[in-house]
C-alpha cells in the first residue's frame, strides 16, 4: 500500500492538495503482481487521517470486485492435483486433518474428496503454488494432533503416510448442577463422578467403564467424544463377566443416555469401532433414553461413543432450547443378556 500527496493551483489559483493511494496485490510464493488499485482524491484542506479514511472509504468499493475477478482468474492458474492419504485412523480425523491441511490454507481451491478405500482416501484441488514445495512443507508439518511419516510423488498424485496422535482427556470432577440434581430426583438415576469440562477443543475424554457422566451441549453444532475401553480390572464386576466371556471371546458394554430437560435438537449416540468405523447409532425414545450395547471383539479392547445432534451446525439459526443436557453412563454386560 503506497500513499502520496503533491500541491497545485487550480485555475482559480487556489491551493490543492492531490492524494494518492495505491494498493498492489502480489502472488504469496511467486511474487508475480496480480492486480493494483488506484484511487485520488483532491483536497482544499489537508488533514492526512481524515484523508486517509475517505481515499480507504473508496477504495473498499472498487476493492470487492477487484478481489473476486483475481480470486476466480487465480483458480484457473492452479495445478491439479490429486492427495493420497493414508493412516487416518477414521472419518472424524479425516475431517480435522483436510480442514487444517486444505481448506484454512489459501494455496489450495475447490479441494473435495474423490475416492475411499480401505486404507486410505484420495482428494483432489488445484494448488497455486509450486508443486514441489509440498513434500518438504508435508514432511516438516508438525501438529499436536499429527503429522507425516512420508511425503512421495507418483506421477500427479502426492501419497502421504499421516502418523496420528490421538489425545485423550480426562473427565472432571462431577460438581452439583440444579437442573440435572432435581431430575434426577425425579427420575431415581443418581449423577456421580464426572463431568465434561467446558473447554472440549476436539478432544476425546476417556469414559471409564461403570462410571456415568454429566454434560452440556451449548449449541447445534457442537458434539462430544468418549473413548471406552475394557480392561479385567475395568471396575466392579468386569472382572468376573470378563472370565464368563472369555472362553466365548464375548466382552459387552452396556450403555444408557438420558435426556435432562427439554431440547429442541435433535441428539443422537454414535458407536464406533476401535478404529473409527461407524458402527451403528441410536435416537432416543418418546422418554429421552437411550439404551445400546456394543460387544467387541477378542482382539478389540476400546470402542468411541459421540453424542451430537442429528443435523449440526446450521448458518444463521436461531431460537429457544438450542441446548441439551444429558448424563451417560457405562458399564459391563453379562454376554448371556447380550441382545
Amino acid at each position: 500500500i503506497d500513499f502520496s500527496r503533491e500541491r497545485f493551483r487550480n485555475n482559480e489559483q487556489q491551493e490543492i492538495i492531490s492524494a494518492t493511494l495505491e494498493i498492489i496485490l502480489y502472488e504469496a510464493t511467486r511474487g508475480a503482481v496480480l492486480g493494483n488499485l488506484v484511487i485520488s482524491e483532491e483536497f482544499e484542506e489537508w488533514h492526512p487521517m481524515r484523508a486517509i479514511e475517505e481515499l480507504l472509504e473508496k477504495a473498499a468499493l472498487q476493492w470487492f470486485p477487484l478481489i473476486t475477478d483475481l480470486i476466480a482468474a487465480d483458480q484457473k492458474k492452479g495445478t491439479l492435483l490429486r492427495v493420497r492419504m493414508a493412516g487416518l485412523p477414521g472419518p472424524r480425523q479425516e475431517d480435522f486433518f483436510v480442514q487444517n491441511v486444505f481448506h484454512s490454507r489459501n494455496l489450495w481451491n475447490q479441494v473435495q474428496l474423490r475416492a475411499v478405500s480401505k486404507n486410505d482416501v484420495v482428494y483432489q484441488g488445484y494448488y497455486l503454488g509450486e508443486p514441489e514445495t509440498l513434500v518438504p512443507w508435508f514432511t516438516t508439518l508438525q501438529h499436536p494432533s499429527y503429522g507425516v511419516k512420508a511425503a512421495t510423488w507418483q506421477e500427479n498424485e502426492l501419497n502421504i503416510e499421516v502418523r496420528w496422535n490421538e489425545e485423550i482427556a480426562t473427565l472432571d470432577k462431577y460438581e452439583p448442577v440444579e437442573i440435572v440434581e432435581e431430575w434426577s430426583k425425579i427420575n431415581d438415576v443418581v449423577v456421580t463422578q464426572r463431568t465434561v469440562p467446558v473447554e472440549r477443543d476436539k478432544t476425546t475424554f476417556s469414559l471409564p467403564l461403570n462410571s456415568t457422566v454429566y454434560d452440556y451441549l451449548r449449541s447445534r453444532g457442537e458434539n462430544t467424544f468418549f473413548r471406552v475401553q475394557w480392561s479385567q480390572s475395568g471396575g466392579v464386576g468386569t472382572e468376573i463377566w470378563y472370565e464368563l466371556s472369555r472362553p466365548r471371546k464375548k466382552k459387552v458394554v452396556k450403555g444408557v443416555w438420558y435426556q435432562v430437560g427439554h431440547t429442541n435438537l435433535a441428539p443422537v449416540v454414535t458407536i464406533y469401532d476401535g478404529q473409527w468405523n461407524l458402527v451403528e447409532q441410536h435416537t432416543p425414545s418418546e422418554n429421552g433414553r437411550i439404551d445400546f450395547q456394543y460387544r467387541l471383539s477378542s482382539l478389540q479392547n476400546i470402542f468411541y461413543l459421540r453424542v451430537s445432534d442429528r443435523i449440526g451446525y446450521i448458518e444463521g439459526e436461531a431460537g429457544s432450547y438450542l441446548f441439551l443436557h444429558y448424563v451417560l453412563s457405562v458399564s459391563p454386560l453379562d454376554p448371556d443378556d447380550f441382545k
